[in-house]
């Protein structure tokens, strides 16, 4: 084979495993929020976000919440 093939299908695997790491880390840190609940995400910034279906929750920057709002 030639070295420029080579490459190019190495780049590609390499490229492939990267995008299923970016993939199973999002996965792994989506979290969901149960109906009649909310969550309630501390990030860096003053004002907290809430959310009512899901977010992506990064466990050394943000640190979440869930509060029961069922009546």
């Amino acid at each position: 084979m030639d070295a420029s093939i080579t490459t190019l299908i190495v780049g590609v695997i390499v490229a492939a495993i990267l995008i299923l790491f970016f993939l199973g880390l999002v996965a792994k840190f989506y979290q969901k929020v149960e109906q009649g609940h909310a969550m309630i995400i501390n990030t860096m910034r003053a004002e907290p976000e809430v959310t009512f279906t899901g977010r992506l929750v990064i466990p050394v920057l943000h640190k979440r919440e869930i509060m029961d709002i069922s009546l």
